[in-house]
């Protein structure tokens, strides 16, 4: 690649590799309970991780669980 040359195109809006964007939101009227997002841009899908945690650990209720969605790239055509 020359110098100054434009580096290849972006993936999904972003220039791969990529971090994940993680975020912990703490649940308002359940204290100590938070929901766990995690976002990741692949090639050709988004995949989003979401869980809930609880500080009061086992002994407390259910957690969520986890629950995974990917979303494929319908505007990439191979």
């Amino acid at each position: 690649m020359a110098a100054g040359a434009a580096p290849p195109p972006a993936t999904n809006g972003t220039h791969p590799p990529t971090n994940p964007l993680e975020l912990a939101i703490s649940l308002p009227h359940t204290p100590g309970t938070r929901i766990h997002l995690r976002l990741e841009v692949l090639a050709a899908s988004l995949m989003l991780f979401l869980t809930s945690a609880s500080a009061e650990g086992a002994s407390s209720s259910a957690a969520l669980g986890s629950f995974v969605y990917a979303m494929p790239d319908h505007a990439d055509v191979k």
